[in-house]
Order: C-alpha cells, then structure tokens, then sequence
C-alpha cells in the first residue's frame, strides 16, 4: 500500500512513470495502475490529493490495492471455506489441513502457498 501512495503523490508532482519506476523500483505497469485508478477518480497531474490521503483513497476506491487478496478468486475461495479451514485447522497442521480440503468432494483449488498466506 505504501508504494500506490508513494507512487501517486511522485506522479502529482508531474515525474514521468519512467522516472517513478526508477526511483521507487515499482515495475511501469503496476505505476500505470495506481495512475489509472486516480485518474478514474478525477485525480490528475499537479492537483490535490485526495482529502483523507491516498491511504483513505485506496481503502474506499480500490480495496484490492490495500489487500490484495481482495482482488483474488483464490482468496475470495478461501474466505468462503474461512469456517471449514479453521475446524480443520483446529485438529491439525497447516499442511494437512490444506491436503484435506483439497481432496474433499468439494476439491479446494487453493496451492499450498495460497492455503498458507490466508491461514498466516
């Protein structure tokens, strides 16, 4: 999240997205994001940042942004299984939880290292 507000406070003061991706190590596709977003907003180069900041602006417009697993049809499967993982959780390590879900009728699609960014 810091970077989407470091990146567009960078890019109202008029630095070229090549520029940015220089100084902050941001790839220009993901600065053309954040600058796509902002400027669906009304937002443009040289005018005022948003009232609550772009912390505030990225929470309300663009939750993804501020936690990507939003964003994510992985993640949203997780949230949605969030009570049988946990049950499972509860009898088990992190690793046999996921192979069992992942076997159950119902077949979780989740990777290991997806199962266990959501558990961590």
């Amino acid at each position: 999240m810091r970077d989407a507000e470091e990146v567009l406070t960078h890019w109202q003061t008029g630095r070229s997205i090549r520029s940015i991706a220089g100084s902050l190590g941001i790839s220009r596709p993901t600065i053309r994001k954040y600058v796509a977003i902002a400027e669906d907003h009304g937002y443009q180069v040289g005018g005022s940042a948003p009232p609550g900041g772009w912390r505030a602006f990225f929470q309300e417009a663009a939750p993804e942004v501020f936690d990507p697993g939003l964003g994510s049809t992985i993640f949203a499967e997780l949230r949605s299984r969030h009570d049988d993982i946990k049950e499972a959780l509860a009898h088990t390590n992190i690793m046999t939880a996921w192979q069992r879900l992942s076997d159950d009728e119902s077949g979780m699609n989740a990777s290991y290292s997806s199962f266990r960014r959501y558990v961590m």
